[in-house]
């Protein structure tokens, strides 16, 4: 994204656009920071069934490291019974989708309940915020990483194999000086280079 008050880029932690398919498909309202999403609480069975488990978060940063606990917490916001299993690569681990239920009145005025799924980042060396960005548990904190060139900040995200969301200036600038092809060897994984 474009760097607030000078013509340089940052990166900052969102959802993919294949976490945005999902979460629309599943009734979800996606916020307009693309952190987070609002879905039915009825959504949480089938959220539970598509998302990778590894990738699910709720509870305190701590539980990363415990698939009991993590179990838990992951079973009482959604509604049922989720076996997340504790993730072992560097990227799955730093980047999760936190997931809490929060109270909500509904058009007829009852009370009732709903999901907020939102991208979480548990910090790590492998994924400093002034490179990444950050997205922590308390949502008004999360912070765009430092300011870059674009090619820099598109280099930093393919060498952290993160997926990578352009806005639409970044798309611009890109515009003719990018193709993007497939890398040998890892299906579904897209690279860009420079013409």
């Amino acid at each position: 994204m474009p760097a607030e008050r000078t013509d340089a880029w940052q990166l900052a932690p969102v959802l993919s656009l294949e976490a945005i398919r999902l979460l629309h498909s599943l009734g979800g309202r996606i916020e307009h920071d693309l952190r987070a999403a609002v879905l039915p609480l009825s959504a949480g069975s089938e959220l539970s069934e598509r998302v990778n488990p590894r990738m699910l978060h709720a509870g305190p940063n701590e539980r990363v490291d415990s698939a009991a606990g993590l179990a838990e917490a992951l079973t009482r916001e959604l509604g049922v019974g989720v076996s997340p299993r504790v993730a072992r690569e560097k990227r799955d681990r730093w980047g999760r989708l936190l997931v809490r239920r929060r109270p909500c009145t509904g058009a007829d005025g009852s009370a009732g309940s709903e999901l907020v799924v939102r991208v979480l980042t548990i910090a790590s060396r492998e994924f400093p915020r002034r490179r990444v960005g950050a997205a922590p548990r308390d949502e008004h904190a999360a912070q765009p990483s430092a300011v870059m060139e674009l090619g820099e900040a598109v280099q930093t995200a393919i060498e952290r194999e993160l997926p990578l969301l352009l806005s639409s200036e970044a798309a611009g600038q890109l515009r003719d000086t990018v193709r993007v092809g497939r890398m040998k060897g890892r299906p579904g994984a897209a690279t860009p280079g420079r013409r």
